[in-house]
């Protein structure tokens, strides 16, 4: 084989592990994203649902205030 030969599949072949690693970057970024975002929608629906006890569970400690109030 000749040494222009093995330069040239050399060069291809490093050409090829270049496109990979962009591909496989890209993807890696893109993953990345995603679970970003379904983290981000998670932390809100967390935050809403404990919002939403909070409030719930003031409002029963009023109602029980006002009915302890009433009662003395």
């Amino acid at each position: 084989m000749s040494s222009r030969k093995i330069s040239q599949n050399s060069h291809r072949s490093a050409t090829q592990l270049t496109a990979f690693t962009a591909f496989l970057a890209l993807d890696v970024l893109s993953l990345f994203s995603r679970l970003a975002m379904e983290g981000h929608s998670l932390m809100r629906w967390y935050w809403s649902i404990s919002l939403a006890f909070c409030v719930d569970t003031h409002a029963h400690s009023d109602d029980t205030y006002r009915r302890n109030r009433l009662m003395a």
